[in-house]
C-alpha cells in the first residue's frame, strides 16, 4: 500500500515489478519494498526506513539514505561498519585489521615465516637450514638455497640463489651473486662478487673475485685476486696471482705469482710463473716465465723467459727469445728465425742488431750524451767498433781489448787498459790554425839518451811480457808527455805519440852529426890519398 502526496511517494509495503522509474523524492517508511525486473532508476533523494530488495540494476541519481541495515550480496553492512571506513582510506583501521590477521596466524616475527630462520645471531631469508645450522653463528643468507648446507661455519654472507650452498665449515666468506662460491665447503676468508664467481672453490682461502665468472674454476688456489669478467676464470690451483681486467689471466690453471693488468693481459698463460703484464693485451699469447711487459701489445706472443719490454708494442714480434731488454715505442729485437737472446734495444722504432748486442736509438740518432760535467764510464771486454766512434769531453778510459774497424774521433783524453787494435789510421788534429805559441823543440838527443827502454809485465797480468817506457823516466826529461790520471792513485800516463817529434828532432840532430862526421871522413880520405 502507498500514496503520492505533493510529489512524495510513500510506500508502506508491497512490490514494484518491471522497469520502474521514480522521478521524485521517495520514502519507504515501513514494510518491505521489492523491486524485481529490469532497471530501477531513482532520480532525487530516496530514504529507506525499512527493507528494500532489488533484483536487478539500481541506478541512483542523488542520495540514497539507509536508516536500517544495508545488505550487500548477503553480507550485512551496518551504518557504523568499519569496513566502509577502510574504503574511505582510514589507515589506522586497516592496520588494526592487519594486526588482527597477523595474530590469528601466529606470525609475530620473520622467524615465523616458513622460508626465514633466525638463530645463533644468524639470519637466513629464502631458505631455512635449521636442520644443520645450530652450531653456525653470525651468518647472513639471502636467496633460495643460499648457505643451504651450513653446519659450523661462522661469519659468512651469502646473497643470491645457491650462493655458498655447499658451505659446511668455511668461515668469513662473502658471496654475492647467483651460484657464487656454490661449491665451497671449508674454504675461508674468500670474497666473491658476481655471477658464478669462485664457483668451483672448495677449500682454498684468501681469494678475491669480482665479476661474472671471475675465478670460476678455482679449486684450491690460494691468495688470488681477480677483478673483471672471466678474470682468472680457468685457475684451479695457482696461487698468489693478480688479474685486473676483463679476461686477464683467463687461461691460467696452475701458474703462480703472476700479475696482469689490462683487458686480456697474460690471457694465454697456463702454467707460467712470475710474469708481470700491464696494458691492453700485453703478453696475451705469451707462455713463458719471468717476463715483464708494460704497454699496449707489449711482448704480445713471446714463449721465451726473462724478457723485459716497456713501451707501445715493445717486443710485439718477439717469439721465443730469452733475456732481452726492449724499451721504447715500437722497439723490438732482431729475430733470427723468431729467436733472440740477450739483446738490449732502447729507443723509438729501434730494432736490435743481433744476439748479445746493445742498440741505442734508431737511424735518426746522431749523438749519445752522458751526463754533463760527469765522469761517465763505459766498460767492455773486447770492443769492436764498426763505423765512426766520436768521443767528446774529458777523459775516456777503455778497459779490455778495443778493435776499431772505422773511424774514431776523440776530443779529450782516451785511456786504454788492454790492447787497442786499429784497422785503419789513428789521426790527431794538428792544424797550425788550431795552435799558438809555436816553437821548435831544438835539441832532444841528449834528453833521449837519458831514457832507457824497459821490458816488464803488468801486475794485473803477470803472464804477458811487454816492452815500453816508465812514465817517471819520461817525466824527468819531457814532463809535457806525462799526465796524471783522475783515479784515486793518480796513476801516471804517458803520451807515446808525443815522443814522435822528440825522436824526429833527435834523428835530425844525429843525422847532422853523422853528416859532419862523414865530411870529416871525406876530408881525411882526401888527405890520405895525396
Amino acid at each position: 500500500a502507498g500514496s503520492v502526496t505533493d510529489g512524495i511517494a510513500t510506500l508502506a509495503g508491497g512490490a514494484l515489478s518491471g522497469a520502474t522509474a521514480i522521478n521524485a523524492s521517495g520514502a519507504v517508511t515501513a514494510g518491505t519494498l521489492s523491486v524485481t525486473g529490469g532497471d530501477t532508476t531513482l532520480t532525487g533523494n530516496a530514504t529507506v526506513f525499512g527493507n528494500t530488495m532489488l533484483n536487478g540494476h539500481a541506478n541512483v541519481t542523488g542520495d540514497l539514505d539507509v536508516g536500517a541495515v544495508l545488505s550487500l550480496a548477503g553480507i550485512v553492512v551496518t551504518p557504523t561498519a568499519t569496513e566502509l571506513n577502510y574504503v574511505d582510506g582510514v589507515t589506522s583501521n586497516i592496520q588494526t585489521q592487519i594486526n588482527a590477521i597477523s595474530s590469528s596466524t601466529n606470525t609475530t616475527s620473520l622467524n615465523d615465516l616458513t622460508d626465514v630462520l633466525t638463530e645463533s645471531s644468524s639470519l637466513y631469508i629464502g631458505n631455512d637450514p635449521s636442520g644443520t645450522s645450530d652450531s653456525a653463528q653470525y651468518n647472513v643468507a639471502v636467496g633460495a638455497t643460499a648457505l643451504d648446507a651450513i653446519t659450523t661455519g661462522d661469519n659468512n654472507v651469502a646473497v643470491g640463489y645457491d650462493a655458498l650452498t655447499e658451505n659446511l665449515s668455511g668461515r668469513v666468506n662473502t658471496a654475492v651473486g647467483i651460484k657464487s662460491m656454490s661449491s665451497n665447503t671449508s674454504g675461508s676468508k674468500n670474497t666473491a662478487v658476481g655471477f658464478f664467481s669462485l664457483h668451483n672453490n672448495t677449500t682454498s682461502e684468501y681469494n678475491t673475485a669480482v665479476g661474472a665468472y671471475s675465478m670460476y674454476g678455482n679449486i684450491t688456489g690460494t691468495a688470488n685476486t681477480a677483478v673483471g669478467e672471466s678474470a682468472l676464470k680457468a685457475n684451479t690451483t695457482g696461487d698468489n696471482n693478480v688479474a685486473l681486467g676483463v679476461g686477464a689471466l683467463f687461461q691460467n690453471t696452475t701458474g703462480y705469482h703472476n700479475t696482469a693488468m689490462g683487458r686480456n693481459a697474460l690471457r694465454g698463460i697456463t702454467t707460467g710463473y712470475q710474469n708481470t703484464a700491464s696494458g691492453f693485451q700485453s703478453q696475451i699469447f705469451a707462455t713463458g716465465n719471468q717476463n715483464t711487459s708494460d704497454g699496449f701489445y707489449s711482448l704480445y706472443g713471446t714463449t721465451g723467459n726473462g724478457n723485459t719490454a716497456m713501451g707501445w708494442r715493445a717486443g710485439r714480434y718477439m717469439t721465443s727469445g730469452n733475456y732481452n731488454v726492449i724499451i721504447g715505442y715500437d722497439a723490438d729485437v732482431l729475430s733470427n728465425n723468431g729467436t733472440s737472446t740477450n739483446q738490449i734495444v732502447i729507443g723509438s722504432n729501434t730494432t736490435g742488431k743481433g744476439d748479445n748486442t746493445v742498440t741505442l736509438g734508431n737511424s735518426d740518432v746522431t749523438a749519445i750524451y752522458m751526463g754533463e760535467n760527469s765522469d761517465a764510464k763505459v766498460y767492455a771486454g773486447n770492443t769492436a767498433i764498426s763505423g765512426t766512434l766520436s768521443v767528446t769531453g774529458g777523459e775516456t778510459t777503455l778497459t779490455g781489448n778495443v778493435t776499431v774497424f772505422g773511424n774514431t774521433i776523440l776530443n779529450g783524453h782516451a785511456i786504454v787498459t788492454g790492447d787497442f787494435e786499429v784497422s785503419g789510421n789513428i789521426t790527431q788534429a794538428s792544424d797550425a790554425r788550431l795552435k799558438s805559441n809555436i816553437m821548435s823543440l831544438g835539441s832532444t838527443l841528449a834528453k833521449l839518451m837519458k831514457i832507457d827502454g824497459k821490458s816488464y809485465t803488468m801486475k794485473s797480468n803477470e803472464k804477458v811480457n811487454q816492452i815500453g817506457l816508465l812514465a817517471q823516466d819520461i817525466e824527468e826529461v819531457f814532463p809535457e808527455l806525462v799526465k796524471q790520471g783522475n783515479d784515486k792513485d793518480g796513476t801516471l800516463r804517458l803520451n807515446y805519440q808525443g815522443l814522435i817529434p822528440v825522436l824526429i828532432n833527435a834523428i835530425k840532430e844525429q843525422q847532422n852529426q853523422i853528416k859532419e862526421q862523414q865530411n870529416q871522413i871525406d876530408e881525411l880520405k882526401s888527405l890520405l890519398s895525396k
